[in-house]
């Protein structure tokens, strides 16, 4: 009987290893193309001792339309914020605004102007919540006296990958190249898992991050912990240098620790 467990749990692993593979495999040939097995459905941000809970609310077409905090007293503690996204009648990201959970008041607002199918006009404005903005507003306050404006040029490649980044305020540009895992040039090394940003082809663009596997070192070292579908479920920040980091996801969160939940409603086909 034991032998027999030992075999049995032998097969499970290399079949799981297998699926694995075929996964990847997937998304290096459809590099342009989200992990459609998952969607996010919370975050926990943590910052030292104190989290706040992130929830994730989609729209019918899929598409996040909401991520708003349930703990707003500890909004200002870890500087992460409610994320709101608004979409043309072609199903494009149009605004991505930021707000303090639990206030009206816009921190940041970014807006995208398609110029043609491979480029992007991406403004952002940093309004910090003060400059009479609010994020019933149909779009941010163009004039508005303080706000910083970051202007800038993205071009995609034919997987809708961006490849090019032009700014025009400040003036410089990046070009962003791909290996032959599919990982780009902006960070030093990756993991083997799958990228969670690829849950949703709106996180992969709005945070410009389409990489097939997560990094583990860049600006931060990061650790992960995984589900079975090899997306990350934490994500912890590693010190580096004796320097005690801390991660930035856009403006989005700025954490020690991440927790991802997530909604997983079909097995990939390979298992």
């Amino acid at each position: 009987m034991k032998k027999l467990s030992l075999t049995l749990l032998a097969v499970i692993i290399t079949f799981n290893f297998a699926g694995c593979k075929k996964i990847i495999s997937q998304i290096h040939d459809n590099p342009g193309q989200d992990f459609q097995y998952c969607d996010i459905k919370k975050f926990k941000v943590w910052m030292r001792d104190s989290y706040n809970e992130f929830t994730v609310y989609y729209n019918k077409n899929g598409q996040p339309k909401d991520v708003l905090g349930t703990y707003p007293d500890t909004a200002r503690q870890t500087w992460s914020y409610d994320q709101h996204f608004r979409y043309d009648a072609k199903g494009r990201v149009t605004d991505w605004i930021h707000n303090s959970p639990g206030l009206k008041n816009v921190f940041q607002w970014e807006t995208f102007h398609y110029l043609s199918p491979t480029r992007v006009l991406d403004s952002i404005y940093e309004l910090n919540g003060v400059n009479g903005s609010y994020i019933t507003d149909q779009h941010p306050p163009y004039n508005s006296s303080g706000a910083f404006i970051l202007c800038r040029i993205i071009d995609y490649d034919s997987y809708g990958r961006a490849i090019k980044i032009t700014s025009l305020v400040p003036g410089y540009v990046q070009d962003i190249v791909y290996d032959a895992n599919g990982n780009s040039n902006l960070y030093e090394a990756y993991d083997n898992g799958i990228n969670l940003m690829r849950t949703n082809k709106v996180w992969m663009f709005v945070n410009m991050n389409y990489n097939t596997n997560n990094f583990t070192k860049g600006y931060f070292a990061n650790a992960y912990t995984y589900n079975s579908y090899m997306l990350p479920t934490v994500i912890d920040v590693t010190p580096e240098s004796s320097m005690d980091l801390e991660q930035f996801w856009g403006v989005s969160f700025v954490f020690h620790r991440l927790t991802i939940e997530y909604d997983c409603k079909n097995m990939p086909k390979y298992y």
